[in-house]
């Protein structure tokens, strides 16, 4: 069973003042748990569309180069992502569960940053490739 049809099964889509507290904190929990499998596809699909455009364009040196730098850099900053999304607060339950406190909140700029750059990244070799003669 998917993360989001789990989250459909405790109420989701339902206006949140007809949720009561435990089935709306297992709707948030739910929903949280997701972001970790879908940032997971997005990095795997900028590494295949990394592996296809060198396999179509990897005779020039440099530009593989350029791909391969561009695939890393995509990568770390969606591991980066997941990392920073988990440790925003201690304990994690605290992201979900408006019933515990947490003992360890961090600022969440640093989140949002690296959410910014992760999804600024990949269109960035493809404008580079429409300005090649």
């Amino acid at each position: 069973m998917g993360f989001v049809t789990e989250a459909l099964r405790w109420g989701a889509g339902k206006h949140d003042e007809d949720l009561s507290s435990l089935h709306y904190s297992h709707v948030i929990k739910w929903f949280w748990l997701s972001t970790t499998p879908a940032l997971l596809v997005a990095i795997v699909a900028r590494i295949s569309a990394g592996i296809l455009l060198i396999r179509i364009f990897g005779s020039k040196r440099w530009f593989l180069w350029f791909i391969v730098t561009f695939t890393i850099l995509q990568t770390v900053a969606g591991v980066v992502t997941i990392v920073t999304t988990w440790t925003q607060v201690q304990p994690v339950e605290a992201l979900w569960d408006p019933n515990v406190t947490p003992t360890v909140v961090r600022d969440g700029s640093l989140n949002d940053a690296f959410v910014y750059i992760s999804g600024c990244m990949p269109p960035r070799p493809f404008a580079c490739l429409l300005r090649l003669p």
